[in-house]
């Protein structure tokens, strides 16, 4: 964990008369950690094995044998991992969620009745004050047309 990773894929031509006749392309993913080993990967994507640059040691992989004498990072594709990105996707993910729940109206009403007969009627809302203040008024005519009748 930690570190950079470097990987690319080294077309070798296998078989035939080594003129071009009659043989295929195999290709071998190598992948390096930091530049200090390789990781050598089959055409079938199974590992096989791991060589340090310079170590002169041969792998045999098939046909193929393959010896790692030295790296370059001005070549190949240089693969990142970054442990915070699910935290940065997941704040994402909570910002498009509170922004859809901004455009929600919501709003709250409150009554409160006295000993001597009094009913005192308040309330708030985000959204639509005006509309609001109507229909508080509109239950209000309502509530004094239901008491007096």
């Amino acid at each position: 964990v930690g570190g950079r990773i470097w990987g690319g894929v080294l077309p070798v031509f296998v078989g035939g008369d080594g003129l071009g006749s009659s043989g295929d392309i195999t290709n071998f993913t190598l992948v390096a950690r930091d530049l200090q080993n390789v990781g050598v990967y089959g055409p079938d994507g199974q590992f096989k094995g791991i060589r340090r640059p310079g170590s002169n040691r041969e792998l045999e992989v098939g046909p193929v044998t393959i010896k790692v004498l030295s790296l370059s990072s001005s070549s190949g594709l240089e693969l990142k991992s970054d442990p915070g990105v699910p935290i940065v996707y997941t704040g994402f993910a909570f910002l498009m969620l509170t922004t859809v729940l901004s455009y929600v109206s919501h709003s709250q009403v409150w009554a409160h009745g006295s000993q001597d007969g009094e009913l005192a009627i308040g309330g708030t809302t985000n959204r639509a004050k005006k509309e609001f203040q109507n229909e508080v008024g509109d239950v209000v005519r309502d509530l004094k047309a239901q008491l007096q009748g």
